[in-house]
């Protein structure tokens, strides 16, 4: 919540300066304010996303005002519940298209932890850009790297075809060592996965990686005990608890725990 005060000052500074740009000493020349009061208002609208930095003029620092609606979303995106039925609303407009969740967004699928943009494919990308372009507000990209095997999922009636944890792996490495992530975050995700298949897990996919990204994955891979059965016997460190917890989670609750995770990373204006 903003102070009442504090609101005040920003629409007196729109209403005054419009989208700006604005110092502390234009603001107190011309809207009534204490400088203590403009100095703290300033500092709380910038740390609230609603005054940005333009940069310097004769040594003042220059403000951009954020116009009301975007101010709003901004306020309200930072709540967790309007970030996640932002994402969904990213999902249901994109509805009635022949789309693939994919890399790293798909690995939060078997794997949550973290998702800073939305990976999607499709055999129709063009298409596919047309709609999300209008969400502004929420980082995602689009390629024609459609996964070769997918698992399904439902949710609110939208239905997700998110690639295999074989494809999501060798989409997430593909251009190790740059990476969509972190590489440490990128391998604690991937051992998760893999882990949690276990001996379902088709290595021989790996292969289709590059040498160095294929080298760095038995490196991974060389760190989890694939014989043992996380069923029968306790875990034995955090990877293998959480791909025992993974075992459990039915298709709905996955997706439920990826918007949520991609409600963290992918939307933008916090």
């Amino acid at each position: 919540m903003i102070e009442k005060e504090i609101w005040a000052t920003y629409c007196k500074l729109y209403g005054e300066f419009g989208e700006g740009p604005v110092s502390v000493p234009e603001a107190l020349k011309r809207i009534k304010i204490s400088p203590p009061m403009c100095k703290k208002a300033f500092w709380v609208l910038k740390q609230k996303g609603l005054l940005e930095r333009l940069g310097r003029e004769n040594r003042r620092v220059k403000f951009r005002v954020v116009p009301p609606r975007e101010a709003g979303m901004r306020l309200a995106l930072k709540h967790p519940d309007v970030r996640f039925r932002e994402i969904m609303n990213f999902f249901a407009a994109i509805k009635g298209l022949d789309w693939y969740v994919v890399g790293t967004t798909a690995l939060n699928y078997h794997a949550p932890y973290h998702a800073p943009t939305i990976e999607l494919a499709s055999k129709h990308p063009m298409q596919l850009r047309k709609k999300v372009t209008r969400f502004g507000h929420i980082r995602s990209q689009v390629s024609d790297e459609v996964a070769a095997e997918f698992e399904e999922a439902e949710l609110e009636g939208i239905h997700f075809k998110i690639s295999s944890v074989e494809d999501a792996v060798i989409q997430a490495y593909a251009n190790y060592p740059n990476t969509p992530i972190s590489v440490s975050g990128l391998d604690y995700m991937a051992a998760i996965a893999m882990r949690a298949k276990g001996e379902h897990l088709n290595a021989e996919r790996f292969k289709e990686l590059p040498p160095e990204a294929r080298k760095h994955l038995r490196r991974v891979m060389a760190h989890l005990n694939f014989k043992r059965n996380l069923i029968k016997e306790p875990p034995t460190d955090e990877v293998e608890e959480e791909a025992w917890r993974r075992q459990f989670a039915d298709a709905r609750g996955k997706v439920v725990d990826m918007v949520d995770t991609l409600s963290l990373g992918a939307v933008v204006w916090m």
